[in-house]
């Protein structure tokens, strides 16, 4: 497992009436580098938290790299450099 979401339904407005209704979750972008990836849902009772439905393979699919990413995970993000004090110059071998 590389990670999990979860949201209480009843927050969504989810009612104890019977009725069809469409649960989404939306990234803006997979975090994603390079492998092959299934995707498991679990609707659970948010009181008792007993285990109401799943789908362990609910979505599979492979994530191929676009350019030298490697491993599973793609860690997209910003570098900064903050100096905090003054130092002692390193010296070079």
């Amino acid at each position: 497992m590389l990670g999990a979401a979860g949201q209480e339904t009843r927050e969504l407005g989810w009612s104890p009436e019977g009725g069809e209704r469409e649960l989404r979750f939306r990234l803006g972008r997979l975090p994603l580098a390079d492998g092959r990836f299934h995707l498991r849902f679990a609707l659970a009772d948010g009181d008792t938290g007993r285990l109401l439905h799943t789908l362990d393979d609910a979505l599979r699919f492979f994530v191929f790299p676009d350019g030298e990413q490697t491993g599973a995970v793609l860690l997209d993000g910003d570098w900064s450099l903050q100096e905090i004090g003054e130092g002692t110059p390193t010296p070079r071998v």
